[in-house]
């Protein structure tokens, strides 16, 4: 655990889309909160590296892509 507070950041989506999205992030062996927490991570190491136009991706299909990441 680290010594960071923990938020909530929610969106609001269409019921239909956010079972759709569950749905397809538990069959892949992960869920909606660990793939999106790893995606915005990714996105901020990339602006602060400098990339100038970082692509905010979904990494689903690569080595990693079933593993949970830790909630911290």
């Amino acid at each position: 655990m680290t010594a960071h507070a923990q938020t909530i950041m929610a969106t609001k989506v269409d019921d239909r889309i956010k079972r759709r999205f569950d749905a397809a992030m538990r069959a892949r062996g992960t869920n909606t909160s660990a793939v999106l927490r790893k995606a915005v991570m990714q996105y901020l190491s990339e602006l602060d590296a400098g990339i100038e136009h970082p692509q905010f991706k979904l990494e689903l299909d690569g080595p990693e892509a079933g593993e949970k990441t830790p909630s911290h």
